[in-house]
């Protein structure tokens, strides 16, 4: 068993079988490895550009290591695609590999992130010292977004409703995604009954949000949630019961500003079980998401070809 040190916690990683490595049809980066921009108005990415001319994928591959009898759901990797957090059973799981080539193997509760009462879906900053994180801390009453801060990698975040006020309503919030430059935070409210795909903005990151405004080309008249975007904005992907089955759907738009398009059923993603908790790369090359297809809420990742 060997000990590794890396980015934001130590992890126990043992020199057993590989349970998952990034399929061969991934998407080569450019020249000098560097990630489509992430802001909107400027190049459009390889992926995103697939996902806008209609994406096909590689087959799902379950994420073998993190699954067990217990439910899996609400993958976050991160921007460097190094680290995985993940929710099981009301606490935060993190993973971590070298390279993104390589298995993410071993699965601990993370300490810093995780808390006596329910915590789910998170949303971290790409330099790692600020989290949105959906929980019912700290009380066990309804389900908030709660921002947590920290000054260094490796330290505790601070959690407060900073910026959050107009964000918190008598209702339930869930399902944050922050965008890259923090200025919007998708999530999923409930104050109408049922849950739709909403998004609150403000004018910079030292601004309050404003309170979450539903997005219509996006709703539906059934549950729609669980939304991730990719890092300049221009592809969402979220889960939704518009079909009568639980199942992934996606949209796309030109530009950050504009609307958002019709959205997609992703029926080569989709299974004839719940598939959800979607999670976009902020290059858009994959997706992974939690899907019931063998029993259990298992994590999945599928690779656009």
């Amino acid at each position: 068993m060997i000990v590794w040190t890396v980015r934001w916690c130590v992890v126990l990683v043992a020199t057993t079988a590989c349970s998952f490595r990034l399929p061969v049809g991934e998407p080569a980066a450019g020249a000098d490895g560097a990630l489509p921009p992430d802001t909107g108005g400027n190049a459009i990415g390889p992926c995103v550009q697939k996902w806008i001319a209609g994406p096909t994928f590689v087959a799902p591959a379950p994420l073998a290591a993190m699954n067990t009898a217990s439910s899996e759901n609400d993958a976050f990797v991160t921007t460097d695609e190094l680290t995985l957090f993940f929710a099981r059973e009301g606490d935060i799981y993190v993973s971590t590999r070298l390279a993104k080539t390589d298995d993410f193997v071993i699965a601990a509760v993370d300490p810093l992130l995780s808390s006596p009462e329910l915590d789910s879906k998170l949303s971290l900053t790409a330099d790692g010292l600020t989290v949105y994180l959906n929980t019912n801390r700290p009380s066990g009453g309804d389900t908030d977004v709660l921002r947590g801060t920290r000054a260094a990698l490796g330290s505790a975040f601070a959690f407060s409703k900073t910026f959050l006020g107009a964000v918190d309503t008598s209702g339930n919030q869930w399902d944050p995604e922050i965008s890259a430059d923090e200025r919007r935070l998708y999530l999923a409210p409930d104050d109408t009954g049922l849950q739709h795909v909403a998004v609150a903005e403000r004018a910079s990151a030292s601004d309050d949000f404003g309170a979450p405004a539903i997005i219509p080309e996006l709703a539906s008249a059934t549950t729609d949630n669980d939304p991730t975007i990719s890092g300049d904005e221009r592809v969402i992907v979220f889960a939704s019961n518009r079909t009568g089955e639980r199942g992934l759907f996606y949209a796309t738009r030109a530009d950050r500003t504009q609307a958002f398009g019709t959205p997609i059923e992703l029926t080569m993603i989709n299974s004839n079980q719940s598939d959800d908790g979607p999670h976009l790369t902020a290059d858009a090359c994959h997706l992974y998401f939690s899907s019931a297809r063998n029993g259990t809420d298992d994590l999945y990742v599928a690779a656009l070809k």
